[in-house]
């Protein structure tokens, strides 16, 4: 009894016999299609599976243990990688931003509580320096009101000067609201609990304290210059690191100048200051640590 030729070949699919087909043996005939099929899909793979396992056998047991270390080394190095990222992250690498803003009194500019009017400020004759240039300030009676305060806590507001239409205006933030970062706080005003308008029309019991930068020989002279202390998201590896400071923007024709010295520096934080007439002045940061 004859068998049935094989070749390694994977057949597509397997011949289904049909109601019409007639009865044919022999290697080709129809009888014998699909166990034709189906051997030459068995010697096919019978013919990988050989293959596969010379290819392990040739490798060998050192071979394989070989082959696993270097899986290991790779995973380790990857580890390695990933732990020098995080510190050229942390300890070697930190940047960001900040805004410096150039700004205070040059003269006058003093505030006054008012005798006439419930709850108002006014504000003497003087000039400032904001956005890069200096401002006059016409003196004004009853220039801005003070809020009440109906908490049971003391609270503050701002009084500051801040431009529109082209000119100066005084005016007062709300209870414990920030001002504006576009303008120029003179002083802050500590507000008793239950303050009122009834109890406190002229504002006895407010304290008003100046808080602005003065400088009666701007530009000429600052004795009082403007600066950022910054701190670091991570702690550096030294304080010995560069540092590189970048104007993005900022307000006036004078480009800023900024200095940040070694005595200014630590491996937390450093302070960089600001010299010259610009103002609302934006700057990038870059600090990194050679040796590290």
């Amino acid at each position: 009894m004859a068998t049935l030729p094989e070749s390694d070949t994977w057949e597509a699919g397997v011949y289904q016999f049909e109601t019409t087909d007639p009865v044919q043996g022999g290697p080709d005939g129809i009888d014998n299609l699909p166990n034709k099929q189906l051997a030459n899909r068995t010697a096919y793979l019978k013919a990988r599976l050989a293959e596969l396992q010379t290819s392990v056998d040739a490798v060998g047991v050192e071979g394989q243990n070989a082959l696993w270390i270097a899986v290991e080394q790779a995973l380790s190095f990857a580890g390695l990688l990933e732990q020098e990222l995080e510190r050229q992250k942390s300890v070697r690498h930190q940047e960001g931003e900040f805004v410096l803003y150039n700004r205070g009194v040059i003269r006058g500019c003093d505030l006054s509580k008012s005798q006439t009017a419930n709850r108002n400020l006014g504000i003497s004759a003087g000039a400032i320096f904001m956005g890069g240039r200096e401002w006059g300030v016409a003196s004004e009676d009853n220039a801005a009101a003070v809020p009440s305060n109906s908490g049971s806590e003391t609270g503050t507001a701002y009084a500051y000067l801040v431009e529109a239409a082209g000119a100066l205006t005084l005016a007062v933030t709300g209870l414990d609201e920030a001002a504006p970062t576009d303008g120029l706080v003179l002083a802050s005003l500590s507000i008793p609990a239950g303050n009122n308008g009834t109890n406190d029309p002229y504002l006895d019991n407010v304290t008003v304290t100046a808080t602005a930068r003065n400088e009666p020989d701007w530009p000429w002279v600052q004795s009082s210059p403007v600066y950022q202390q910054q701190d670091f998201a991570n702690v550096m590896g030294g304080a010995d690191y560069h540092l590189s400071l970048d104007p993005i923007s900022w307000a006036g024709g004078q480009p800023p100048r900024l200095t940040a010295d070694a005595a200014d520096r630590a491996s937390n934080t450093f302070r960089a200051y600001l010299t010259g007439t610009a103002d609302n002045v934006r700057v990038r940061y870059v600090a990194h640590l050679m040796d590290q």
